[in-house]
Protein backbone atom coordinates (compact mmCIF):
# COMPACT_ATOMS: atom_id res chain seq x y z
CA UNK A 1 0.00 0.00 0.00
CA UNK A 2 1.34 3.38 -0.78
CA UNK A 3 1.95 6.49 1.69
CA UNK A 4 -0.71 8.86 0.02
CA UNK A 5 -2.98 5.28 0.26
CA UNK A 6 -2.13 4.86 3.79
CA UNK A 7 -2.85 8.52 5.04
CA UNK A 8 -5.92 8.60 3.17
CA UNK A 9 -7.20 5.30 4.90
CA UNK A 10 -5.64 6.99 8.12
CA UNK A 11 -7.84 9.92 7.91
CA UNK A 12 -10.98 8.31 6.54
CA UNK A 13 -10.73 5.91 9.70
CA UNK A 14 -10.45 9.05 12.11
CA UNK A 15 -13.30 10.84 10.27
CA UNK A 16 -15.78 7.96 10.59
CA UNK A 17 -14.55 8.00 14.14
CA UNK A 18 -15.28 11.38 14.52
CA UNK A 19 -18.48 11.01 13.20
CA UNK A 20 -19.58 7.87 15.72
CA UNK A 21 -18.09 10.17 18.24
CA UNK A 22 -20.73 12.73 17.39
CA UNK A 23 -23.53 10.39 17.25
CA UNK A 24 -23.43 8.52 20.09
CA UNK A 25 -22.71 12.28 21.87
CA UNK A 26 -25.96 13.74 20.53
CA UNK A 27 -27.93 10.82 21.00
CA UNK A 28 -26.83 10.06 24.45
CA UNK A 29 -26.89 13.66 25.93
CA UNK A 30 -30.65 14.55 25.84
CA UNK A 31 -31.29 10.48 26.77
CA UNK A 32 -29.26 10.83 29.87
CA UNK A 33 -31.07 13.78 30.62
CA UNK A 34 -33.88 12.51 30.33
CA UNK A 35 -33.45 9.29 32.53
CA UNK A 36 -32.13 12.05 35.19
CA UNK A 37 -35.55 13.84 35.53
CA UNK A 38 -37.26 10.74 35.37
CA UNK A 39 -35.48 9.61 38.44
CA UNK A 40 -35.80 12.81 40.16
CA UNK A 41 -39.50 12.59 39.56
CA UNK A 42 -40.11 9.44 40.79
CA UNK A 43 -38.28 10.24 43.96
CA UNK A 44 -40.48 12.83 44.40
CA UNK A 45 -43.40 10.28 43.61
CA UNK A 46 -42.35 8.00 45.81
CA UNK A 47 -41.88 10.50 48.62
CA UNK A 48 -45.76 11.75 48.11
CA UNK A 49 -46.83 8.17 48.02
CA UNK A 50 -44.61 7.29 51.58
CA UNK A 51 -46.70 10.56 53.09
CA UNK A 52 -49.53 9.53 51.40
CA UNK A 53 -49.73 5.93 53.30
CA UNK A 54 -48.79 7.82 56.50
CA UNK A 55 -51.77 9.41 56.00
CA UNK A 56 -54.04 6.10 55.59
CA UNK A 57 -52.66 4.00 58.48
CA UNK A 58 -53.36 6.48 60.84
CA UNK A 59 -56.65 7.16 59.11
CA UNK A 60 -57.23 3.40 59.67
CA UNK A 61 -55.58 3.10 63.34
CA UNK A 62 -58.07 5.91 64.23
CA UNK A 63 -60.82 4.37 62.98
CA UNK A 64 -60.15 1.17 64.90
CA UNK A 65 -59.84 3.21 68.09
CA UNK A 66 -63.26 4.40 67.26
CA UNK A 67 -66.02 2.83 68.71
CA UNK A 68 -68.45 1.44 65.48
CA UNK A 69 -72.30 3.45 65.03
CA UNK A 70 -72.87 0.12 63.47
CA UNK A 71 -72.14 -2.31 66.25
CA UNK A 72 -73.27 -0.02 69.26
CA UNK A 73 -76.94 1.55 67.20
CA UNK A 74 -79.60 2.43 69.56
CA UNK A 75 -82.00 2.24 66.97
CA UNK A 76 -82.39 -1.81 65.48
CA UNK A 77 -82.37 -1.27 61.76
CA UNK A 78 -83.06 -4.66 60.70
CA UNK A 79 -85.38 -6.32 58.70
CA UNK A 80 -86.59 -9.25 60.71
Amino acid sequence: MSLPDRMTLVRNSGVYVQSLASLVDNLMGPTLQMLVDRDHYNKSLLESLRARKKELAKELRESRRRPSLENNSLVDLSDA
